[in-house]
């Protein structure tokens, strides 16, 4: 008999929370046969079959936190181990027979074994945001993938124990954070955001655009037609197009709601620009001033839910570092400063307006192929303009 127990799959892992099994008892398996799925906090993963025989019973419910080291399944493999002792050798202590001819009376305790705990998928930074609020995280309903807690249940959960609503205040929450980062600002939602960069488990896409053609056209239109439309304004809407087709980017919605992380003298200002599926080119443009200069009186709308994000950085100036998922709550696109560079285009060597630009995600609901895909239709849309209008049409 063949013990599969719970190994150390790395990161220092203690415990893991079982997920799914592929076989059940009676079923005959491979060597390295995928048997269960198991959920750190860090990283879900696979358990294989030591060797080929048949699943002989289940110890461990789906649900159940096992620790590292606990037998999770056993896989009979047709010998019997030195911890199989056989049954007619084996006599109960209340059926032996004692000195006096009588009936042994049990002088040992029975040895009890806790039930496993079911708890809920959390990160560690989710659990600290439980734990400095006293809130017991496993009476928390997620809403993440596979029911994970993530910040915003806790921080709901936090609302509704103290004011029996869902409302947004947060002034009596504690937000963990860094020494330094207290030190750097004394605005609390800014604390917050900062600290959740810091955790988030982001990657960042580079690649390069070449912006030659949206400008022909921008210049075209100032000199035929007076019309004086920003850079940035063609960027977002071909950012909605390319979200339109891959919506898991913009958090799963159709309706899509950018903010515009803008910064200012006095920190960052992430005001909302509301349904810009909604909105033309020259709309995008009006709407951009507007609240760009709301964003600078400090009378800008932050309340509105963001499903993505964009760096309020005109390429035309010079370069900045990416800014901060942590301000955005999702994934964000930062713009950098357009250059003169040599391209190769059609065949042979042209001077082009190349701009970089960078792609921010968070790993818990965006994969590296998503992100590459995106960019890709992105970038294609501001390099070929007859396509995004075709888009339009």
């Amino acid at each position: 008999m063949i013990e599969v127990k719970l190994h150390d799959i790395g990161e220092g892992m203690h415990e893991a929370e079982i997920l799914n099994y592929y076989v059940q008892p009676g079923d005959t398996v491979k060597n390295d046969q995928p048997l269960v799925e198991v959920q750190t906090d860090k990283m879900s993963a696979e358990l294989s079959a030591p060797k080929a025989g048949t699943i002989d019973e289940i110890k461990a419910e789906v649900g159940d936190v096992v620790e590292v080291g606990e037998t999770i399944l056993l896989i009979n493999d047709g010998q019997k181990g030195e911890h199989e002792p056989k049954a007619e050798h084996i006599q109960s202590k209340e059926e032996a027979p004692s000195p006096t001819g009588g009936a042994a009376i049990s002088s040992f305790n029975a040895v009890v074994t806790p039930p496993r705990r079911k708890r809920v998928i959390a990160a560690p930074y989710t659990r600290k945001i439980a734990r400095d609020n006293d809130v017991d995280i496993e009476q928390i309903k997620g809403s993440g993938p596979a029911g994970r807690v993530v910040e915003d249940d806790v921080y709901a959960y936090i609302r509704l124990q103290k004011h029996g609503d869902d409302s947004n205040d947060t002034s009596d929450i504690k937000a963990p954070i860094s020494e330094s980062t207290a030190m750097q600002s004394t605005d609390d939602q800014q604390q917050r955001e900062t600290g959740s960069f810091f955790v988030l488990p982001s990657f960042t896409y580079w690649n390069e655009v070449d912006m030659t053609n949206i400008l022909e056209i921008k210049d075209k239109l100032y000199n035929r037609y007076n019309l004086e439309i920003t850079v940035q304004a063609f960027l977002i809407k071909a950012l909605r197009e390319a979200l339109r087709h891959y919506q898991s980017l913009n958090s799963g919605e159709e309706r899509c709601h950018l903010g515009l992380v803008t910064e200012l003298e006095n920190g960052m200002r992430v005001p909302v620009l509301e349904d810009v599926q909604n909105l033309s080119i020259s709309q995008i443009d009006e709407t951009l001033k507007t609240v760009t200069e709301q964003a600078k009186q400090g009378k800008e709308n932050q309340k509105g839910k963001i499903t993505f994000a964009v760096s309020n950085i005109d390429p035309e100036q010079p370069p900045v570092r990416p800014t901060p998922i942590g301000y955005s709550k999702g994934n964000m696109m930062t713009f950098h400063r357009i250059k003169e560079k040599p391209a190769v285009y059609q065949k042979e060597i042209h001077i082009r307006q190349l701009m970089d630009v960078s792609l921010t995600c968070d790993r818990r609901v965006t994969t590296g192929a998503e992100a590459s895909a995106f960019m890709s239709y992105f970038i294609q849309l501001i390099e070929e303009p007859n396509l995004l209008f075709v888009e339009l049409i």
